[in-house]
């Protein structure tokens, strides 16, 4: 989950991994195959390969907190972009539709500009082609993203709550220079993305602001508060998910123990351990730090150790 590339989970002097994993819902099991073999990745379901791994997305939802998450705060807009794309891909398939072809025609576009950039003679007519085709979906990935905030902004606001202990207000904001409804804007702006080599407008170039009693979370969030609008972050889109696709995601809680306070901490476990909520995965370098934390929680829980990448018990 946290390695940059599917090359870095390939074992040391091995030429490819494979996992496989098999999930039970409704009474019904299947087997997830994914495999890379330094080239490519192949995912196959029941056996049978996928062509399209966006034919996948969605079909078994996990959400993950982990302490890399804080980089939905701190970094740049193109993390935040990326999570909530994928999050609304997971539930709406017209959304993804969309992405998919809106990116497809946006690279294709910004390939050209480079290259009217450094000589290449001007091709209008291609240009309005990408263009034309670009209109549609960001009209509608622009007024999907600004529904969707809508929509999760109950429970965001509630796990927050319940989280910190606190009644603050917080929201999240999406900021954009394209307006929907308003026809086709590229046209105008060709002299000035041929300048940059790529296009400057559009729902690529979207900023989300995280807002805490009316402040940016980046800003003026202490510790404590920028933690929790994130774990409300995450625990919204399980919500959000389980409600519209009628499946409760599996839960994974990456090493939180040494990054929470007590009382958020408790707030946490004791959230999770309720039926609105199917199977948690927690992770910890620390057996008897998770076993205390668990059972001082009140929480029927079982181990499983792992030592240098094999289950040891069960």
């Amino acid at each position: 989950y946290s390695n940059s590339t599917d090359a870095q989970n390939i074992r040391r002097d091995q030429p490819f991994f494979t996992a496989i994993g098999k999930l039970e819902e409704t009474a019904q099991m299947q087997e997830i195959q994914v495999s890379f073999d330094g080239t490519g990745k192949t995912l196959r379901l029941d056996g049978k390969e996928c062509r399209r791994f966006s034919d996948h997305l969605g079909k078994f939802p996990v959400v993950q907190i982990a302490p890399q998450d804080i980089s939905l705060i701190w970094e740049t807009g193109e993390i935040r972009r990326r999570f909530f794309d994928l999050w609304m891909s997971q539930i709406n398939r017209s959304f993804l539709e969309d992405l998919i072809r809106y990116q497809h025609f946006l690279k294709q576009r910004n390939t050209l500009l480079k290259n009217i950039r450094d000589g290449a003679q001007a091709d209008a007519e291609l240009l309005n082609l990408y263009e034309n085709e670009m209109t549609g979906p960001a009209d509608r990935i622009s007024q999907a993203r600004k529904a969707f905030l809508e929509q999760i902004s109950p429970a965001l606001t509630g796990f927050y709550q319940r989280l910190a202990g606190e009644a603050e207000k917080i929201n999240i904001e999406v900021e954009s220079e394209f307006i929907p409804l308003q026809g086709n804007p590229w046209p105008k702006l060709r002299e000035k993305d041929i300048a940059a080599g790529r296009t400057t407008l559009g729902p690529h170039r979207d900023e989300f602001h995280f807002h805490l009693n009316g402040m940016e979370v980046r800003k003026y969030g202490s510790q404590g508060q920028q933690k929790s609008f994130l774990i409300a972050l995450k625990l919204a889109s399980y919500a959000v998910i389980s409600s519209l696709s009628g499946i409760k995601p599996v839960l994974l809680l990456d090493d939180i123990f040494d990054k929470m306070d007590d009382l958020r901490l408790l707030n946490l476990l004791s959230m999770t351990d309720s039926d609105d909520f199917g199977q948690v995965i927690l992770t910890d370098s620390s057996p008897v730090r998770a076993r205390q934390k668990l059972t001082e929680a009140g929480i029927d829980f079982g181990v499983i150790s792992v030592e240098d990448g094999k289950i040891i018990n069960q």
